[in-house]
Order: C-alpha cells, then structure tokens, then sequence
C-alpha cells in the first residue's frame, strides 16, 4: 500500500490521563489539611423574596441593612470546608463558593426555584458523588478503614476441641 508507514505502536495508543484525577484524604484522618474556613462576606439587605428592605420594619435584617446568614447556610459553608474536596480548592474558588451559599441562603429563606440552580454549582465544585466520579476524585475510604479496623485474632485449634474428630472412615 502507498504512503508512510505506520507510527509505531506507542505513538498510536490512547493514553487517557485524567487532569484532574485525586485522591482525597478521607474525613477524621491525619492527611486531612485543615484550612481556615474563610468567613461569610457581609451583605446588603434585599427584603423579603428581592422586593426591597423597607429599612426599620424589615424582619431579615431587623433594620440593620445587612442580612444574617441563616443557620442551615452557615451550616453548609462549615461543612464544605470540613470536606475532603476542600483540600483541592484553591483561592479562585472561594467567590463561587460564596455564590453557592448565598444561593443557600436564598433557598432556605423561600425561593425553592434556586434548588436547580444549586445542583449545578455544587457539581462545579465536587459536592456530589457524580462530580467526584466525573472529576475522578477519590476519597480514601478503604485504605482508612483498613487501617483502623483491627485484626482479627485467629484462634488455635487444640486437638481435642477439632469438631471432626468424631468422623470416621466407612467400609
């Protein structure tokens, strides 16, 4: 057949690396960077569901004008940065993940049609199990718990406690 030759066999193989494959450090174990958890940015108050904060009878901010995190918010925010993900976050992810609690907030507070869009920030950031799977981040469960778990003794067996010694040959 006319034209080159063909390249050889390694040149011609797929090689599928994966960019941002990790193993993550499993959750209580000593691999686990603890990092400061950044602090929930201040905000200005926008009223109930965005009609605007009458100022002195407003019930989110008390007429402070800046409105509190509500507690299952703050609880999220905690929990993502005691996660194995967050060792592989870095500074240019923080303002997303301000983004994503304020969108917690929101939800929390009345505007259940956020809860889409929240689905698909969290898998930016490797908060499910299929953007782990899709990310190939592995968190290492299986090494952790076999090392934890203790051994199990292997009892001796004396001669008088075999339970076959009462077989016998039959003729």
């Amino acid at each position: 057949m006319p034209g080159p030759p063909p390249k050889p066999a390694a040149l011609r193989q797929r090689v599928n690396k994966a960019s941002t494959k990790a193993t993550l450090p499993a959750e209580g174990s000593e691999e686990l960077v603890r990092r400061d958890i950044p602090a929930l940015p201040d905000r200005a108050c926008p009223g109930p569901l965005n009609k605007g904060c009458p100022g002195e009878g407003c019930a989110w901010c008390e007429g402070k004008a800046v409105l509190p995190w509500c507690d299952l918010a703050r609880d999220f925010w905690e929990a993502v940065w005691r996660s194995p993900m967050s060792a592989e976050f870095v500074d240019a992810d923080v303002p997303g993940l301000y983004i994503l609690a304020d969108l917690h907030d929101r939800f929390w507070r009345g505007e259940m049609s956020l809860a889409a869009e929240i689905r698909l920030e969290r898998q930016q950031y490797g908060l499910d199990a299929l953007a782990r799977r899709r990310l190939q981040w592995e968190v290492s469960k299986v090494k952790e718990a076999e090392r934890r778990a203790p051994k199990p003794a292997q009892p001796a067996l004396k001669a008088s406690a075999d339970p076959r010694r009462f077989l016998r040959s039959v003729k």
